[in-house]
């Protein structure tokens, strides 16, 4: 055999074993870096998803905060970050989301090693209600896509949607006018803790209510005056019960945000207020009905907001007639109805107490005919016991 032609067979050889080597390697390679990479790609990897509030009131909106830090020298050229929220929230000009009985929003990343990215998304809160992402999902790939490496994390990233706020002025005026007459028809009782002013000394007056130190000072008999005892507590019953075949959401919506407000506004204006509403647990003392006892207070106002997140139809109701049955003789009672029929009233009229008149607040829509001089949603009927 010519000496070429055996040195183009072993030059040929030789090119093929080194293909085989290289080959050989580059596979060595690319499993050494599937196993380093599946090992290590979560390594100091944080990632946390949050909002800007703890929470808001519907119809506003909030800004969502989505940060990816990765804490190592390896990149990560592929992550994706996903969650699922209740619906009632809305992600605006956000495109990579889809809702079917969640909203479920994915989000890729290409993270550099010692890099952070901080994306910001706003949110629209269309409905009341307690939001919570309970569980994030991270993805990854290996080089060229071969493989897919996925982790499922418990977080705890909540927000809170608070009924929405509604002009009460009206109401308010009610509640005012009936608060004066409270005030007027409790004032031949003084309380003697209730320190009010000094005046001058009548004969009418009782001798122990002279201020000894006063009238050394000014030379005349003097007399303390105390404020009168008044009962500043208002309880609001809450109807939430839709018996109707005809389903009226936006109407029991619309008779929780009333209340709501309402409550902000007396408890900020230092008023003791309660609440109670037909609908609460099947183990609590009263079935069917929630309690909150007339208090003052950020720590009162903000459990009664929270719980006004409840979605009701997962609760057992009683009737607003049973609920009514029992109102207690030292508050002024306040009941926001979509109902307006003679027997209710009836009903009202009997459990007021004898010393305050009450208010009903009825919700009724433009078909409702029964509410007389309606204006739009709201129709306000003072009471007055005889």
């Amino acid at each position: 055999m010519p000496a070429s032609r055996f040195g183009e067979r072993t030059y040929g050889k030789l090119e093929k074993d080194m293909m085989a080597l290289y080959l050989l390697l580059g596979g060595a390679m690319l499993f050494l870096w599937g196993r380093f990479y599946r090992s290590c790609w979560l390594r100091n990897l944080f990632v946390k998803v949050s909002f800007e509030k703890d929470f808001v009131y519907c119809g506003e909106q909030v800004q969502m905060t989505e940060v990816i830090e990765n804490r190592k020298r390896i990149p990560l050229p592929v992550v994706e970050i996903g969650f699922r929220i209740q619906k009632g929230v809305r992600f605006v000009d956000v495109e990579n989301t889809t809702v079917s009985d969640f909203i479920y929003k994915r989000d890729v990343f290409s993270v550099l090693g010692w890099e952070s990215i901080t994306r910001k998304y706003q949110v629209e809160c269309e409905k009341r209600g307690h939001y919570r992402i309970t569980q994030q999902v991270l993805e990854t790939h290996s080089l060229f896509f071969r493989r897919e490496y996925r982790l499922e994390e418990d977080t705890d990233t909540e927000l809170y949607v608070y009924a929405g706020k509604r002009d009460i002025s009206r109401i308010m005026k009610s509640c005012e006018s009936i608060l004066g007459d409270v005030i007027s028809r409790n004032k031949v009782y003084e309380d003697p803790f209730a320190f009010a002013s000094i005046r001058e000394y009548t004969p009418l007056d009782p001798m122990k209510t002279i201020n000894w130190k006063a009238s050394a000072r000014t030379g005349n008999l003097m007399v303390n005056t105390f404020s009168s005892v008044c009962s500043r507590q208002f309880m609001i019953y809450l109807d939430v019960w839709d018996r109707g075949i005809l389903k009226a959401d936006e109407l029991v919506e619309e008779g929780i945000a009333v209340a709501a407000s309402l409550l902000r506004s007396l408890v900020r204006q230092g008023l003791e207020t309660g609440l109670c509403v037909n609908a609460g647990d099947s183990g609590a003392e009263r079935r069917g009905i929630t309690l909150f006892p007339p208090e003052k207070g950020q720590s009162h106002l903000s459990g009664i907001e929270r719980f006004l997140t409840e979605n009701f139809d997962r609760l057992e109701k009683t009737s607003f007639e049973d609920m009514v049955k029992e109102v207690p003789a030292d508050r002024i009672p306040v009941f926001i109805t979509r109902e307006y029929h003679e027997e209710l009233e009836n009903l009202l009229r009997d459990c007021l107490p004898r010393e305050f008149p009450g208010i009903q607040v009825v919700i009724c829509g433009k078909e409702n005919k029964t509410a007389p001089r309606q204006e739009g949603m709201l129709k306000i009927l003072p009471w007055r016991t005889v």
